[in-house]
Parts: structure tokens; C-alpha cells; sequence
């Protein structure tokens, strides 16, 4: 008999309900893979057996070998130094377990999967600092898996160059004009791709969670869409205001008549009872075929979301923060208006409003 430990990082949760709420997620998760066929004490002794002695034999996977490491990074440093370490290490093993990659040899791990990853977070909306941030991290565990373990003969991230930092066009607004020229083309490639990036539009929600909605999270007589704890940014339970726009479009392609265990999308960006991995990859890949390289309009995907925000304080007198806090999913207000910067411009309803007259 073994005893098996796993919070699922739970026990940071402080509200009670939220804490009950999204460990049912994962106690549904859980079932869902064991009826599936998994045995969690096979995968744990083929691990074992992979990762013994790093032979060529038994090859040493990049999330034991990042582990390994880090062991050793953390010796000597400051509770908040190891903290920060242990935090990037987390990241990147979730998305290679996400990836189906949890078995992936360490020295099959390249250059071109890194950035794929690096690619993943820019489609969450993080900026260059934070992507050269995860860079400069990993090019020294991988030294440290070469130099000290020696579980590799090459760094495989040292021909890596870091992103400039400043002046990024990154998530630069895209233009009413722009868009005109965009949506056609978008539309001609794919109905349901269009669709993917209407969610972002009008619900501010990121690609790689509109890739984990499922029929049922949409409540199309309360018109909100419920985001489960482990689909949200801040792995909390919420709601988001189903907009008209977007509702009478999914109700006129049948959207809403769908088994409610189905994705909104699946591969091909179809409905699916399965769940695609890299599809947020994957739309920010037909972006930048179609909008980048295509009509040569180079900003990125995620660039629509502030789009969206920024256009939705310009164009409305008197806008309410409070509901955009709620759509982007920010946790204080403060957090949202630093969103905006210095990029809005708010307007008065001259008869309303009274003036110095001078």
C-alpha cells in the first residue's frame, strides 16, 4: 500500500467556497482520467524507471532534470530567492505535462520547443521583459543540468537571443481601418476561428482559456459565462457578462444546442468532446499567418483585447471600470487603470455636465 499526497496547490485557496468549488474540478478531472485508463501507479514507477540513473538506457526527463537542478539552485539562497526559482521551474513543467511532453528526454529538449513555449506565454499577454525574464531563468538551469548533473552535453537554450524591451509593438492597439481589412480575412479562413477571437474581443477572455470553455460553462438565460477555477487567470471561480453580439452568434450556428461535456473548440477550432492542448498556439500561429505576414499589419494577436478595452472607455461616456474589471479579470481596479495607461481618452456629455465659463 502507498499513500498517495497531492494538494493541487489547494490549500492557498483562502476562501472556503472557492477552495470546495475547485477541488471538485479536480476531483472531476481526476475521475474523468482514471476512467480513462490511468493508473497513477504505473506512470509513477515508468517515471522511476526512466529517470534512475540518467543512462542512455533510461533516459532522464526535463521535468526530473529541472527538479534536479534545482536542488541545487536553491542551496544557501532566501526563502523569497528559492520561492522565485521553484515558481519558473512550476510554469514550464505544467505546460509540458499540458503538452503531453511530461516523458520528454532532457536531451531531446531543443531550442525551438523552448520558444514554443516562450510563444504560449506571449499568447497569455506577457510582455517581452517577462518572456526574457523566463529566458535568462532557464538558460542557467539548463547550464547548471550540463555543467553539474551532466545530463546533457550542450545548453540547448545558448543560442538564444533576449526580446527588446523597449519600444515593443507587442500589444500596440490595432486600428478601426485595420480591423475593416482583418475581419474578412479571418472570416474566409475559418467561421469558427472567427468565432475563437470573437471571445477575446467581446469577453476579454485569453486564448489559451477560450480553448477549455465547454458548451456548458455558456448560460445563455442568465447571459453570463461561467469560468471554472481552473479555466480562469487567477484559478477562481467567475462570471462574465455574455454580450448580446456574441450570444446571437453562437445561438444562429447552434452553439447553444451542444452536449454541455463538449469544448467550444476543439482541433480545427470545430466543437469537440475533446480537448485540443496547443490550440491557443495554434491561433496565434493562423494570426500571424494571416495578419502579420498576410496584410502586413504587425501586432499581435493578444493586441485585440487591449483594443477592445481601450475602445470601450473612449467610445462611452461615463464607462464603468467596475464591469471592466470583472471582464478582464483583474483583482483590484487599480489594476485595470494601469492596464489602460495612457492610451484612453475620456469624454463628457457636454449638456450634462457643467463648465467653468470664463
Amino acid at each position: 500500500l502507498q499513500r498517495i499526497r497531492k494538494t493541487f496547490d489547494l490549500n492557498r485557496i483562502k476562501d472556503l467556497k472557492k477552495r470546495e468549488d475547485y477541488a471538485k474540478d479536480v476531483i472531476d478531472k481526476i475521475n474523468k482520467s482514471l476512467l480513462e485508463g490511468f493508473n497513477y501507479f504505473k506512470s509513477e514507477e515508468k517515471k522511476a524507471n526512466k529517470v534512475s540513473l540518467g543512462s542512455a538506457s533510461e533516459p532522464v526527463t526535463v521535468i526530473f532534470a529541472l527538479k534536479k537542478q534545482l536542488k541545487i539552485r536553491m542551496l544557501g539562497k532566501s526563502d523569497r530567492t528559492a520561492s522565485s526559482y521553484k515558481s519558473f521551474v512550476t510554469i514550464l513543467e505544467r505546460w509540458l505535462i499540458e503538452n503531453d511532453l511530461e516523458e520528454l528526454p532532457v536531451t531531446d529538449f531543443t531550442a525551438d520547443l523552448f520558444q514554443e513555449f516562450l510563444f504560449y506565454k506571449s499568447s497569455l499577454g506577457h510582455g517581452n521583459a517577462n518572456l526574457n525574464e523566463h529566458l535568462s531563468h532557464f538558460k542557467t538551469c539548463f547550464e547548471i543540468i550540463r555543467k553539474n548533473l551532466k545530463y546533457i552535453v550542450v545548453n540547448p537554450l545558448d543560442e538564444l537571443t533576449f526580446l527588446p524591451e523597449s519600444g515593443s509593438r507587442l500589444f500596440e492597439p490595432i486600428t478601426l481601418a485595420e480591423i475593416e481589412i482583418i475581419v474578412p480575412d479571418l472570416i474566409n479562413y475559418s467561421p469558427q476561428y472567427y468565432l475563437f477571437v470573437r471571445f477575446l474581443v467581446h469577453e476579454f477572455i485569453r486564448p489559451y482559456h477560450i480553448a477549455k470553455l465547454k458548451a456548458g460553462d455558456i448560460d445563455y438565460v442568465n447571459n453570463c459565462i461561467n469560468i471554472g477555477a481552473l479555466t480562469s487567470k487567477n484559478r477562481k471561480n467567475t462570471k462574465k457578462q455574455l454580450l448580446n453580439t456574441l450570444k446571437e452568434m453562437l445561438i444562429k450556428i447552434g452553439y447553444d444546442k451542444l452536449p454541455s461535456h463538449y469544448y467550444l473548440f476543439g482541433k480545427n477550432f470545430k466543437p469537440s468532446d475533446k480537448n485540443f492542448y496547443s490550440l491557443s498556439n495554434r491561433a496565434s500561429e493562423i494570426w500571424k499567418e494571416i495578419v502579420i505576414d498576410g496584410l502586413g499589419i504587425k501586432k499581435h494577436l493578444y493586441a485585440l483585447k487591449h483594443t477592445s478595452a481601450q475602445y470601450f472607455v473612449n467610445e462611452n461616456e461615463n464607462a464603468d471600470l467596475k464591469f471592466l474589471q470583472q471582464q478582464i479579470e483583474h483583482y483590484s481596479l487599480t489594476q485595470t487603470e494601469i492596464y489602460l495607461q495612457d492610451k484612453i481618452f475620456k469624454k463628457i456629455n457636454e449638456s450634462e455636465t457643467k463648465t467653468l465659463k470664463f
